[in-house]
């Protein structure tokens, strides 16, 4: 957890009412606030692992966001220590958007999100009671810190065919490492002035469409909007300045995500740096 969501939380205090908690057989309750509707999903059983979901509901032009926020903002952060019958879990990332205003560029998602949870229990036999603090924040002209404990109990019993679908509907969405139609060909550091960049060389996509690229790495290192500074055929290349670094140096032997994303396609590239 990194300072600026550190502080946040010891500013809940002024939120009176967001801190809430959930039984873990009150299966697929929704929990309200003023700005957001929050939910764990029961998904289906594969392979001796559960599915989940966590739904965030945001109105209008309310937005949550990636787990790289942006400019400004807070990423969910998830404490699952509270459950039982849990050896692991993975939250997985559906691929966000990049939004603009006053406060600048954000990254994340607006109306209604899904992150698809796979969750392996310690004894396969029996039942997880999965418990969940989160921390996270619904943001407009304003952003407004929430904190919600959340319980469901995977089981047999098995989830809400509509709740099933809604998970699977948001797993379609997170990038995957391979795509039939895009490609990461290469990825590097380069210095642009005084400031770091990454230059990423794309195939697939097409004339006249719009990409857009988001880059989790460094806590502090933020990668902002692509600027397109090649194009031969078949082959793009996009510049990215690197904020919160102050030369390519600060990011050698790093580990980096790179999620390249079309109007209907997205891409996950995995590397580190040299």
């Amino acid at each position: 957890m990194n300072l600026f969501v550190a502080q946040a939380l010891a500013s809940l205090t002024l939120f009176a009412g967001l801190t809430v908690s959930a039984r873990a057989d009150e299966l697929g309750e929704r929990k309200q606030f003023s700005h957001s509707t929050v939910a764990l999903l029961h998904g289906a059983e594969n392979g001796g692992r559960w599915q989940a979901g966590l739904q965030i509901k945001l109105p209008g032009n309310w937005k949550t966001y990636w787990k790289v926020p942006g400019d400004a903002g807070i990423p969910p952060d998830f404490d699952w220590s509270g459950s039982e019958n849990l050896h692991a879990v993975e939250v997985f990332w559906p691929t966000p958007r990049r939004y603009r205003d006053q406060a600048g560029e954000s990254i994340g998602y607006k109306h209604d999100v899904v992150f698809p949870i796979t969750v392996t229990p310690s004894k396969v036999a029996q039942p997880v009671h999965l418990r969940l603090k989160l921390f996270y924040a619904a943001c407009d002209d304003i952003c407004v810190p929430g904190q919600a404990e959340l319980a469901i109990q995977l089981s047999n019993r098995g989830g809400r065919p509509s709740d099933i679908a809604l998970i699977d509907e948001f797993v379609a969405k997170v990038p995957m490492p391979t795509h039939q139609r895009l490609k990461v060909h290469q990825a590097s550091l380069a210095a642009d002035g005084v400031k770091p960049s990454l230059e990423v060389s794309v195939s697939g996509v097409e004339p006249g469409e719009d990409a857009d690229i988001f880059v989790s790495g460094p806590e502090l290192a933020y990668f902002r909007q692509p600027e397109l500074i090649g194009a031969t055929s078949g082959l793009r290349t996009y510049r990215l300045i690197v904020d919160g670094a102050d030369q390519p140096n600060a990011l050698k032997d790093q580990d980096l995500e790179i999620v390249v994303t079309t109007a209907d396609a997205a891409i996950s590239y995995k590397m580190t740096t040299e």
